[in-house]
């Protein structure tokens, strides 16, 4: 080896290993019986007393005898040496299966407190788990601790663990048991929180909130103590649901729910009433709302089924969308057997129209018109025969633009009608397109006239302005102040009959005698417009202040106007027969035209309660013209061809069971109006 061979350390190989024990043998049961040599045994009899006991008692006997034997022949005291004997544990290790030596703690241990029973009843840590000493009295220590009550319980614990329940470990089962509870309270938790975020969402979007305030409303509503968020916070603390894409998942799951709920009771009901109109929105996209009504469970609902984006909006785009629609949704398109739509020819045309396309679709379909629409178009049509009017509708949106858009402006509005002791108003808008809106904005323009004159003036005065006074030149021309003054009387009634057709519960087969009673009611204004000037005057009409007006005008009409003449022959009376009059005319025929009702849709009067006679007598006969009308378009077979195309549409009952049935269905009807109305019963039997 070299001079530096102290720098090199030897190389381990396997011949290194050979006579050496392997590793397992610490981890086997007779690890411990290690041939030792006779001074170590007498040392470890010394330290251990537990090897002492050990010996077979045949050993012990042997041992008194030689050392006797010894004492009698020499009569020294001369120490025998001991055999090389060994200490097995394993006569303890097979009465007490539950022993076993721990070599990491150098002591015996018990298996079953170990596992099951680690911790006594004080707190302390069970001493047979920590590691235990034999010593002497092995047997008395052994038996000891099998009769204590922690090592029982341990076993029974064990029993129960080995135990079978169904073919299957009981421990096992325990466990699994253990594991669905703890499941089944977080599945039960998270449900809770998930329906308080749901209502959350809900509630917000039904306020037409923004979705951003949804995580302060559940952390409101859990500072509120609610229990559900609460309780989840406590294990969940950051994980609320409550971002911006998890509430945009929670509005998608609500609107699934809602809409699949609502198309299956569309799908099981026997018929519905379609309604649609089109419209665009701020893009100038075209959209094509959808709505149905039918009953459900004795109760009529109506609800918004969706939005169709169109592209064109001619009638065979818009039945084509309608029909794509109700397919997607599979909802049964022969079933709408009405439908409503607006009164444009698009809409309502005969021969080409979208109603026409669905009536081919559906032959037994009635098409009932937007009343409100039609009424609305009966004003607007005044237009062709009265320029006057038109002239009128663009004083009124000059004068809104004049203090909508002018701060300045409205300020001195407002502080001259506080000069004269009036409330402060504002203008209200009339719509160009819904005639209905004017009665109003006629009526705050005729309330504020002269103050609106004094603001025109003020504005002149400040700065002189063409467009102001072009509008204060048209405030000033009678014929224009006396058309807004007609407006106001004429448009009343017709506000009330659009209110009537906007309710829930309409009857349209009552149609007809609320429209009879409008044109009773112009009537009866064409009469009061002719002896309005009469003493006394009937203030109660609009028109009877043009004499104020036409005063007022004069004052403020500039002289050189006054020399021209200009209006001089513009008398009220006058006014009354050139305009008042001929309006109210035509307005009358515009409504009378319009709404006729149809046969089969006024058939169905015959079920209104209003109309049932009050005694069984009068029952007979009663109905049968509308019941006929009704069999003969319901219980016959509908044939439709339309641009080479044919339809056919079989009856659901046949001609002669509608009759009988409703036959049959009258002494009810009977019932029904009795409960009804609290006829008297003697009444009902005459």
């Amino acid at each position: 080896m070299s001079h530096n061979a102290k720098f090199y350390k030897k190389k381990i190989n396997q011949k290194c290993a050979v006579q050496c024990k392997t590793i397992d043998i610490l981890f086997k049961q007779n690890a411990l019986k290690v041939q030792q040599t006779t001074k170590e045994s007498a040392q470890v009899e010394q330290n251990n007393d537990d090897l002492i006991e050990a010996h077979s008692s045949k050993d012990h006997v042997n041992q008194t005898i030689l050392e006797t034997q010894s004492d009698s022949s020499d009569g020294e005291n001369e120490t025998v040496p001991v055999p090389d004997r060994k200490f097995s544990s394993t006569k303890y290790e097979k009465q007490y299966s539950w022993l076993y030596y721990s070599a990491a703690k150098a002591a015996y241990c018990c298996k079953m407190c170990d596992i099951f029973s680690p911790v006594l009843t004080n707190g302390q840590l069970n001493p047979w788990v920590e590691g235990e000493k034999l010593g002497t009295h092995q047997s008395r220590k052994l038996l000891k601790h099998s009769n204590s009550k922690p090592h029982i319980n341990s076993i029974q614990k064990q029993s129960k663990v080995n135990a079978y329940d169904d073919g299957e470990p009981l421990l096992l089962m325990l466990l699994k048991q253990k594991s669905e509870k703890q499941k089944s309270e977080e599945i039960s938790r998270n449900k809770k929180y998930i329906s308080c975020v749901i209502k959350t969402v809900h509630f917000a979007v039904k306020q037409h909130w923004s979705l951003d305030s949804v995580p302060e409303l559940v952390d409101h509503v859990a500072n509120l103590g609610n229990m559900d968020i609460t309780s989840y916070f406590q294990h969940h603390p950051n994980l609320k649901y409550t971002s911006t894409a998890s509430v945009t998942e929670v509005l998608e799951a609500i609107n699934i729910y809602l809409e699949t709920k609502l198309f299956d009771k569309l799908r099981q009901a026997d018929a519905y009433a379609l309604m649609a109109d089109e419209s665009s929105d701020q893009a100038h996209r075209e959209q094509f709302a959808v709505l149905v009504k039918f009953e459900w469970q004795g109760k009529i609902e109506e609800h918004y089924i969706g939005i169709i984006h169109v592209i064109r909006t001619d009638a065979a785009s818009l039945m084509k969308a309608i029909e794509d629609f109700l397919n997607c949704k599979n909802v049964d398109i022969k079933k709408a057997m009405f439908v409503g739509f607006d009164g444009c020819n698009t809409m309502s045309g005969v021969n080409k129209g979208l109603q026409r396309r669905f009536r081919h679709h559906v032959p037994h379909q009635i098409y009932i018109n937007c009343r409100n629409h039609k009424l609305a178009l009966c004003v607007k049509h005044l237009i062709k025969d009265f320029p006057v009017i038109e002239k009128f509708d663009e004083l009124l949106i000059g004068i809104l633009k004049f203090f909508h858009y002018s701060p300045k402006q409205f300020a001195t509005f407002q502080s001259i009608q506080e000069s004269y002791g009036l409330t402060k108003l504002r203008f209200i808008r009339a719509c160009t397109t819904r005639w209905l809106s004017h009665e109003k904005a006629c009526s705050r323009l005729a309330s504020r006239y002269v103050q609106v004159i004094d603001t025109l003036d003020a504005c002149l005065n400040e700065k002189f302005e063409a467009e102001v006074d072009g509008v204060r030149g048209q405030l000033l021309e009678k014929e224009t102040v006396a058309a807004v003054l007609i407006l106001c009387d004429v448009l009343k009634p017709v506000i009330r009959f659009s209110d009537y057709l906007q309710q829930s519960n309409l009857v349209f087969s009552n149609m007809t005698e609320r429209c009879k009673e409008l044109l009773d009611e112009l009537h009866l204004l064409i009469g009061r417009f002719q002896t309005c000037f009469n003493t006394p005057q009937d203030e109660s009409l609009m028109l009877s202040k043009i004499q104020d007006l036409f005063f007022e005008i004069d004052e403020r009409a500039a002289f050189s106007r006054r020399l021209r003449q200009h209006d001089v022959d513009l008398q009220p009376e006058k006014i009354v027969m050139e305009l008042a009059l001929p309006i109210t005319y035509n307005l009358i025929s515009e409504i009378a035209c319009a709404f006729n009702c149809e046969p089969v849709l006024e058939a169905f009067s015959v079920f209104n309660m209003n109309k049932v006679p009050d005694s069984m007598n009068a029952m007979q006969g009663y109905g049968k013209n509308a019941v006929d009308v009704l069999a003969k378009h319901y219980g016959n077979t509908k044939i439709d061809e339309f641009e080479r195309h044919r339809t056919e549409a079989f009856p659901t009952f046949s001609e002669s069971t509608i009759r009988e049935q409703f036959q049959q269905f009258l002494p009810q009807l009977c019932l029904l109006n009795f409960f009804d109305t609290g006829i008297q019963l003697d009444k009902l039997l005459d």
